[in-house]
């Protein structure tokens, strides 16, 4: 009979707390062989596509409803993997394993995690707020567009709404022809970045934060590549280490523009959580 492991291998994922490896064996009790380890047939019976109508996670085990791609046929009780959270709006994967349905990947988030928060400004605003950021994940991901406006501006992060002098940041950056270096203590902000003052010239922030969810939880890293042309002569490539010496867990994370300087319209923000 196909195992628990052999399961995870061909789905791609691991079972975790949501699912056991016990509720795994259970539900392929029923699946035939040959082994596909073995070269023969896949157990996965079938991956079709549905959106996440309802969940209720106080029931044992917790209930999740989809409505299946094609149809209007609505699954209920399904199962999920651990390593993400069923939201309502999710585009999900659902596996039929043994006659049984599994959730077993998200494909569009509704925009509360489980794969990406997106925003993009209509108009001109100095800072974008992430709240209710789910604990769960082992490390989030900003990803950011910023488009440029008149005024140039240093861009920066800060977590439950902590504006005090509670951020420490080292930063390396060049021209590609000279290369300097600043860093701060005790700054309001995270620096994770630097508007240009060039109009149409965006910034790229691509940002780490691991540990989010602990007490210590304000460490990490961020890329950030400034665009004053499309020419080699004006990209200016950033690297940023910061600390936030506040207690987490982290829970609220907003990007700002030092000195309330607005961020151009059509800028957009992704904070996506890393099982």
């Amino acid at each position: 009979m196909t195992t628990p492991s052999q399961v995870a291998q061909v789905l791609g994922v691991s079972p975790g707390p949501s699912a056991s490896a016990a509720d795994i064996a259970n539900a392929m009790a029923t699946v035939p062989s040959p082994d596909p380890t073995a070269g023969g047939g896949d157990p996965v019976a079938q991956i079709i596509v549905g959106v996440v109508q309802s969940t209720q996670f106080t029931a044992s085990p917790p209930t999740v409803t989809c409505t299946l791609r094609g149809s209007a046929t609505q699954v209920s009780g399904l199962r999920f993997l651990a390593g993400y959270v069923p939201q309502v709006g999710d585009r999900v994967r659902v596996a039929v394993i043994g006659g049984s349905h599994w959730i077993v990947g998200v494909l569009n988030p509704s925009g509360t995690l489980g794969g990406a928060a997106r925003q993009t400004l209509s108009s001109p605003a100095s800072s974008v707020t992430f709240s209710s950021v789910p604990a769960g994940y082992m490390s989030l991901h900003l990803t950011c567009y910023i488009a440029s406006m008149a005024t140039s501006a240093q861009i920066g992060l800060q977590f439950n709404y902590d504006g005090a002098t509670h951020y420490n940041w080292s930063a390396v950056y060049g021209d590609g022809t000279a290369a300097a270096s600043a860093s701060a203590t005790s700054d309001s902000k995270a620096r994770i970045g630097y508007m240009s003052s060039t109009a149409g010239g965006p910034t790229i922030i691509d940002c780490v934060i691991p540990g989010y969810g602990f007490a210590n939880a304000g460490i990490g890293n961020a890329r950030s590549s400034r665009f004053d042309s499309l020419t080699v002569s004006g990209m200016y490539p950033e690297e940023y280490a910061f600390l936030w010496t506040g207690t987490g867990p982290i829970t609220v994370l907003q990007v700002q523009a030092y000195g309330g300087v607005n961020m151009g319209a059509g800028s957009a923000f992704s904070l996506a959580g890393i099982p």
